[in-house]
């Protein structure tokens, strides 16, 4: 990973544990998750070795 990468992991990091809407927690992991696999694939690893999970999951569903 190049330094602003890594400066940028950590800055997404640091929001991610701080966020309290899930909204926008959901699109700071997604985020991550993109930056992530971007240095997967420049280290030549096969993505998405394990099913990706959203932080919804799980959770109990509202109805509307």
């Amino acid at each position: 990973m190049t330094p602003e990468e890594q400066a940028h992991m950590q800055f997404l990091c640091e929001r991610i544990a701080k966020e309290q809407d899930q909204k926008q927690f959901v699109k700071l992991v997604q985020e991550l998750n993109d930056l992530l696999d971007r240095k997967t694939q420049r280290l030549d690893i096969p993505a998405r070795t394990r099913p990706r999970t959203t932080p919804a999951q799980g959770a109990s569903q509202s109805t509307e």
